[in-house]
């Protein structure tokens, strides 16, 4: 009878631990709504999509395609060429290039507006010396993606008050994306991606939810007996670089990807280290039943929880308003776009 015991005891711990993660994520949903619900992937596309339509609204006639100036789709070095525009094809698209899929993108941050109204990217360049060309240099510089402000001087092809709301919009959307962007590859490729660390754990706020990973402090490893590297200088409050990541096979950048159908087009793929699989016992995603970092990091989880609330509170604050402020943009640019769309439903376009 001592197995059948210990099987029944099992089952009951079981079904009690099924019944407490329902409630654990019940409560995260109830306390953090926006860093566990809201997919800023999502928001991000819609963002996208509606400026290029916005941009086809500003366009007055179906037929007419309006040719604007703009760099070589692949080097600047090449000199320039032409995307062109049009009102039924929303997006910019280089000559002989298939339409459905824009060849320039606004949610990319090297790119930016300048004053007048023209859309720039900082490039890099490699420039070659000496005489076989054997030095390489990286050079640094500023070039024109796509001349918008040839729009302007299009005339009657344009609508001219839909045309101000499009830059107007363009300008506030660009400057702000850096509050949105952090949350999706587009901003942790550029450094600037939402993390904070927390009892040997970095917590990466991820399009929707958190991915949570295991580091190490650095000064952990053994120093170098030759080093004249003086201990006393070490400041106790300052922790940049002394963290790595402890998981070499749960990669961050995994959780960041680009869906494989469109080149700017993000979303939001739950990892191991999830939020939302903080009482998975198999987190890993291997065979084993117990995974037993699951279980560590579980437990710097439960003995730091009022400093990770605290970090988490200020995370579900600054979320919030990046959403919010997403949500009002797109708000402004549906005005436009949703009579747009229905038109063309209407007319079958």
């Amino acid at each position: 009878m001592a197995l059948l015991s210990k099987l029944t005891e099992v089952r009951d711990v079981k079904d009690r631990y099924l019944v407490l993660q329902k409630r654990f994520y019940g409560e995260l949903v109830q306390r953090f709504p926006y860093i566990m619900t809201k997919d800023m992937a999502d928001t991000t596309n819609k963002l996208e999509e509606e400026l290029h339509l916005m941009l086809c609204c500003s366009l007055r006639h179906t037929s007419v395609k309006i040719q604007l100036k703009a760099m070589e789709r692949y080097s600047s070095s090449k000199g320039t060429t032409i995307v062109n525009v049009q009102r039924g094809c929303p997006g910019f698209y280089y000559p002989r290039s298939e339409r459905g899929n824009t060849d320039i993108h606004y949610m990319k941050l090297q790119q930016y507006i300048n004053d007048k109204d023209d859309m720039y990217v900082k490039y890099q360049d490699t420039q070659y010396s000496g005489k076989n060309n054997e030095t390489a240099k990286k050079v640094e510089k500023d070039v024109m993606l796509v001349g918008l402000a040839e729009l302007r001087k299009a005339g009657k092809r344009v609508i001219d008050e839909k045309l101000e709301e499009y830059f107007r919009l363009l300008r506030e959307i660009m400057a702000y994306r850096p509050k949105f962007l952090c949350y999706v590859s587009e901003g942790y490729h550029a450094g600037i991606g939402r993390k904070f660390k927390e009892a040997d754990m970095m917590f990466a706020l991820m399009p929707m939810s958190v991915d949570i990973q295991m580091v190490k402090k650095t000064s952990d490893k053994p120093k170098d007996e030759d080093s004249d590297e003086d201990e006393d200088d070490d400041d106790d409050n300052d922790t940049d670089g002394e963290y790595e990541e402890g998981d070499n096979d749960l990669d961050l950048e995994l959780t960041y990807r680009f869906n494989s159908s469109s080149e700017n087009h993000f979303r939001y793929d739950e990892s191991p280290n999830d939020l939302n699989r903080m009482l998975d016992y198999n987190g890993s995603g291997k065979s084993n039943d117990f995974d037993p970092r699951v279980h560590d990091r579980l437990k710097l989880f439960v003995n730091n929880y009022d400093d990770i609330r605290r970090h988490l509170d200020m995370e579900e604050a600054a979320k919030k308003q990046a959403y919010e402020t997403c949500q009002d943009f797109l708000r402004q640019l549906r005005v436009h776009t949703v009579p747009f769309k229905v038109l063309g439903e209407i007319t079958g376009r």
